[in-house]
């Protein structure tokens, strides 16, 4: 029985093993190419407009808008011909029926770095457990054996690192997040309404399964100088309610920070809000698991405190 049991285990590791590696291949073939450049001749596009993509917190990512339709549609409705990714700086200096450089790939350099970052990360996490598992397999090969402990505590380091890692990135994008939703809801609010043209509601998307759902919004500033065009991640509750406008609020001189009058705490909790939380979570066990392994190696115990009263 016993050795069933070491069966079923061993096979479930090598599934998972698998699973592991087939992400991998897949992210590595997406990879290659943004590495190996983006083959394909550099061209002046004339844009019609910008706009940009927010998500639950108002982080913003900013394009230039090629084509006039794409400029009433959601980003994720456009292709890479009549959108292009910008930087902060190249989209506060653009202005519609200026030029820019595009590559004919249907890619530009902010695409390109950011497309291999989400790519990295993605072979980086899932890498963790295939090298552990190989770790432990060569571990137990006889003429391996008396390095058990040091390829034991090297491959602590690495994934500790790794870890490390992931989590300082998780911690940079939850300040980012905190810092977006302060900057939009601080100073004074203008509300203006906002026209609606174009929605999705997306099941089962990306590798992880969870509903979201977007509204492409439309607005004059208060002093009717400028149109703003935003493409919102928004709550299932604010997605429901509202179909043809709905009242925003900016910041005053920040129209680009706009956000859903009414927005209640539990709009927030998307995907996005169910990861910082567990990893706020998985931070604080960590530090009560130190806490505790100090007072052990203190104590000899995990629960009893030092006793001075002997001293």
């Amino acid at each position: 029985m016993e050795r069933f049991k070491k069966l079923g285990a061993y096979a479930i590791g090598i599934f998972i093993l698998i699973i592991c590696i087939t992400v991998i291949a897949d992210e590595s073939k997406l990879l290659y190419p943004l590495l190996q450049g983006k083959n394909g001749e550099e061209k002046e596009v004339t844009t019609v407009g910008k706009t940009v993509s927010s998500d639950l917190f108002g982080s913003l990512k900013y394009y230039a808008v090629l084509e006039d339709d794409a400029l009433l549609q959601l980003t994720r409705h456009s292709s890479d011909q009549e959108i292009s990714l910008l930087t902060k700086q190249e989209f506060e200096q653009l202005d519609a029926g200026e030029t820019i450089t595009k590559n004919d790939s249907g890619i530009t350099d902010e695409d390109q770095k950011s497309q291999i970052t989400e790519h990295l990360i993605v072979i980086i996490v899932f890498s963790i457990y295939p090298s552990g598992f190989l770790v432990y397999n060569i571990s137990h090969i006889p003429f391996f054996k008396k390095w058990r402990e040091k390829g034991a505590t090297f491959f602590i380091f690495i994934v500790s690192g790794i870890l490390c890692l992931v989590f300082i990135m998780t911690y940079v994008f939850m300040g980012k997040s905190i810092i977006s939703v302060v900057q939009s809801y601080s100073g004074d609010q203008i509300e203006v309404e906002a026209f609606i043209s174009d929605t999705a509601h997306e099941r089962n998307t990306g590798r992880f399964s969870r509903d979201s759902y977007y509204l492409h919004l439309s607005f004059y500033t208060e002093d009717g100088d400028e149109e703003i065009f935003i493409s919102k991640e928004v709550s299932s509750r604010i997605y429901s309610q509202n179909h043809f406008s709905i009242p925003v609020r900016y910041p005053e001189g920040q129209p680009y920070k706009a956000h859903i009058a009414g927005t209640k705490f539990g709009d927030f909790i998307g995907s996005s809000f169910i990861i910082y939380s567990c990893t706020l979570i998985i931070t604080v066990f960590l530090i009560y698991a130190a806490f505790l392994m100090r007072r052990k190696k203190k104590t000899g115990s995990f629960y009893k405190k030092k006793d001075f009263s002997n001293k």
